[in-house]
């Protein structure tokens, strides 16, 4: 997301997604972290992708796959 304050409804459907596109997609409460990027560092010699993360927060969401099709079909 480009936006400082996120809305709820924004940060609850990124979380939305990003759990169910993760190994704990049929899981309920996932765990997903989330911070500013200016909170993120790239971890030298890692694959592609894999980041530390500094100062995050946690949102636990239950992955709703109709919620992510509503929102694609936008």
């Amino acid at each position: 997301m480009h936006d400082d304050n996120p809305d709820e409804y924004t940060m609850r459907l990124a979380a939305n997604i990003a759990a169910y596109f993760s190994a704990g997609r049929m899981s309920s409460s996932v765990p997903v972290a989330y911070c500013p990027i200016k909170n993120l560092k790239k971890i030298p010699g890692a694959k592609p992708g894999m980041v530390e993360l500094g100062k995050y927060k946690m949102i636990y969401i239950d992955p709703d796959e109709e919620q992510i099709n509503q929102y694609i079909k936008l």
